[in-house]
């Protein structure tokens, strides 16, 4: 698939314009369209910065993409805040006169409503997922670990272990269980 990068430009720049009209009046954020990595899309709000992965594009409209990551500006992750705002958005673009860009906003939010779990929090949520996954797979590297518990949360690894700063603990923690576990198996075989 060809993505015509001038249209999701454009889109991103009548978006902000007429969306998110009191969003970055100063027109201080930037797009950047990525070929290839572990994110459909992504804001970065130190570096003011979009980032739209073409090959996540498939048959999503850019413009739902855009709409989606710039309500992340206004909640990080997928809660309240973040569907009360992409509710809006749909409200707005029907009252634009966009009803497909409405509809898709509108089955975004029932797909992210559906499949996404509400954690007690993001890290112990992360935590879990460690100890889980080294009790299922108890070979597992640190690296492959935390590099696949960040692509499913559409992150790097490196923004994984910074917004988690326990993480290497908590890794080095159930390996240990792991061990001891082994150990008492063991013992009681003899």
């Amino acid at each position: 698939m060809t993505v015509d990068r001038k249209k999701i430009q454009r889109d991103f720049e009548f978006i902000r314009d007429n969306l998110f009209s009191r969003w970055d009046r100063k027109k201080e954020w930037k797009l950047k369209i990525i070929k290839n990595g572990p994110i459909g899309g992504k804001f970065d709000a130190k570096i003011r910065r979009i980032r739209i992965n073409e090959t996540a594009l498939g048959n999503i409209l850019s413009s739902t993409m855009l709409i989606h990551e710039i309500c992340h500006c206004y909640s990080d992750y997928h809660g309240k805040r973040f569907f009360q705002c992409m509710r809006k958005k749909a409200q707005k673009a029907r009252v634009l006169n966009l009803p497909e860009i409405a509809r898709e906003i509108e089955e975004d939010v029932r797909l992210y409503e559906t499949t996404e779990r509400t954690p007690v929090s993001f890290q112990r949520d992360v935590y879990n997922n460690i100890e889980d996954a080294v009790l299922d797979v108890p070979q597992i590297s640190y690296y492959n670990l935390i590099r696949n518990l960040a692509y499913e949360r559409f992150m790097y690894p490196k923004e994984l272990e910074a917004k988690c700063k326990r993480i290497k603990e908590v890794f080095k923690g159930a390996e240990k269980s792991i061990r001891e576990i082994k150990k008492a198996r063991i013992m009681m075989k003899d």
